[in-house]
């Protein structure tokens, strides 16, 4: 690799150093070798993000952590498809009993995958494709149907482990019961930061408008001490808040003068928004039947609680003593990150005992 002093190989090795002070500016120097880890990781492809407008996934900087392949990657004509799709994603190939994740495009569970996937086949399970218009069905009952029918092509027979992040939670919940209701054996379902979506309904308005509240404020203040304490970038916080992404693309603006490179990140970004929109929509109308079996809710610890909001996510009443509460430390991304993903690993292969 040719480390000419043009603009692009500084600016990307001035990244690189500020991640990794007095680290090498050796091409083929390794990032995790040089004293990074997942969380610096994360960091340094955010900010390759940011200023290149080029979205590198986590598993493929873990499969190449040099600083040639970061340039490599961001200096690559764009390729004709922006998007790769794989409906089943093995990420561990384990002897023991297999968990299934649903809804895994963002790429969270690569991490989670790998290390539960030692001793337990985890697998990656994406029902949306953006090739074909990534369309999710109206309601929660019809998403979950076709990750039933998914599932079970992999694995016609159970018993059956489902692992839900945040919204994807509910489909998890409500595949569980739809195979329950065929007759096949679901051992435990794992939901992580997942409110029932019925909660916040069946409040009166003045207690649903306390809770909205307090969780909106329980997530700025926490931001905020981040970034007085150093742990969180001014500029990270402020692009989280919604007002802010308004400010990010200047009035105006024409997506037919962006680089090719800019017009595949931002249809990347906006189709992964898009299908969170869906899924939303869908929660709104989507009220969880009673279930009897194993659910295991894990919390990031930062994750507002209190002050009008249940402590259960809403599920305690539906789930009764089959419901077990468990925290992690982190907010909701974090917790995916060393050290936070060593608790996560231990809860969640504890639940497939």
């Amino acid at each position: 690799m040719d480390f000419a002093m043009n603009d692009t190989p500084c600016r990307v090795k001035r990244i690189w150093a500020d991640l990794l002070p007095g680290s090498s500016s050796d091409p083929d120097a390794d990032f995790f070798a040089a004293g990074g880890h997942s969380l610096l990781a994360t960091r340094l492809l955010s900010r390759i993000e940011r200023e290149f407008a080029v979205k590198i996934p986590l598993p493929q900087f873990y499969r190449d952590p040099t600083l040639a392949a970061v340039l490599s990657a961001v200096q690559a004509e764009p390729p004709a498809r922006q998007f790769r799709f794989d409906r089943v994603a093995r990420l561990g190939r384990g002897m023991e009993k297999p968990v299934y994740a649903v809804m895994h495009s963002n790429g969270a569970f690569f991490p989670l995958g790998q290390d539960v996937g030692v001793d337990h086949p985890f697998v990656a399970l994406q029902a949306a494709d953006r090739r074909t218009g990534g369309r999710l069905p109206a309601t929660i009952e019809a998403i979950a149907e076709g990750y039933v029918q998914q599932l079970r092509t992999v694995e016609p027979q159970g018993p059956y482990v489902l692992l839900g992040w945040c919204l994807a939670g509910n489909v998890a919940y409500e595949a569980a019961q739809q195979l329950r209701a065929a007759g096949h054996e679901v051992k435990a379902v794992i939901m992580v930061d997942t409110w029932n979506p019925a909660y916040l309904n069946n409040m009166g308005t003045w207690r649903r408008q306390i809770a909205e509240r307090s969780y909106g404020w329980q997530i700025i203040l926490t931001g905020i001490a981040k970034v007085l304490c150093g742990k969180l970038p001014l500029v990270e916080f402020l692009r989280a808040r919604n007002a802010t992404k308004h400010l990010v693309r200047a009035p105006g603006a024409d997506d037919g003068k962006l680089s090719p490179a800019a017009q595949a990140y931002l249809a990347q970004q906006a189709f992964d928004a898009d299908l969170q929109a869906q899924l939303h929509r869908a929660a709104q109308s989507y009220r969880p039947r009673p279930f009897d079996g194993c659910l295991l809710h894990i919390r990031s610890s930062e994750e507002p609680r209190g002050f009008g909001l249940d402590r259960r996510f809403g599920w305690g009443r539906l789930v009764g003593k089959g419901l077990r509460m468990v925290a992690v430390p982190g907010d909701h991304l974090t917790i995916f990150m060393e050290p936070s993903i060593t608790t996560l690993i231990r809860h969640v292969r504890g639940a497939m005992r």
